[in-house]
């Protein structure tokens, strides 16, 4: 009996945390003061998205 209480908490810690998971990458365009000022506010981090044409890294990722 414990074993299923288990595999049912199991399951739910799963799905719970795929769920969370769901809200994915908003890109925003502006300032980095600005978007730094909104992402403060929200608790939230900054991913910032690079490109060079020189860069064969970023060639070969395009």
């Amino acid at each position: 009996m414990k074993l299923n209480k288990a595999i049912i908490l199991a399951v739910l810690v799963f799905w719970s945390i795929v769920l969370s998971a769901q809200e994915g990458i908003r890109f925003m365009d502006g300032s980095l003061a600005a978007i730094m000022s909104i992402a403060k506010e929200k608790n939230k981090n900054v991913f910032i998205d690079t490109y060079a044409g020189w860069c064969i890294p970023c060639k070969r990722m395009e």
